[in-house]
């Protein structure tokens, strides 16, 4: 259960469990007292445990239309910062199943990508 709900409650619990997890050998897990699960694994790996229960789509303006597809509920959507993911790793993520999927033309900051999908499952009721 999270306690102080408040900006500063949430920053401090991020804190705790950041400093958790920083000794954490590869594929180790630690639960936090507030019942946080807490992994070290690889982006990779990762993905893959996604795909084994959910549709993986990797926000690419070169990717099919967000309006002609049909998105589950509980999909899962890899965005990157202002850094662009490495050409290698896009096409390795595509290789494995993770779908491509446009937002629209224009590159886009992370945080106007989630507004958009909120937008998208909005629509779709």
């Amino acid at each position: 259960m999270i306690g102080d709900q408040t900006e500063k409650g949430l920053l401090q619990l991020m804190a705790r469990c950041l400093a958790a997890g920083a000794g954490l050998s590869k594929d180790a897990s630690t639960t936090t007292d507030q019942g946080i699960l807490i992994s070290a694994t690889s982006f990779e790996r990762l993905v893959k445990q996604y795909q084994e229960t959910r549709s993986v789509y990797l926000l690419d303006k070169k990717g099919s239309d967000v309006r002609q597809m049909e998105l589950p509920d509980d999909a899962v959507f890899l965005l990157t910062d202002h850094i662009p993911m490495p050409p290698k790793a896009a096409k390795s993520l595509v290789r494995r199943g993770v779908t491509p999927l446009s937002l629209g033309p224009v590159m886009l900051h992370a945080s106007q990508c989630v507004v958009l999908i909120q937008n998208e499952y909005d629509r779709l009721g």
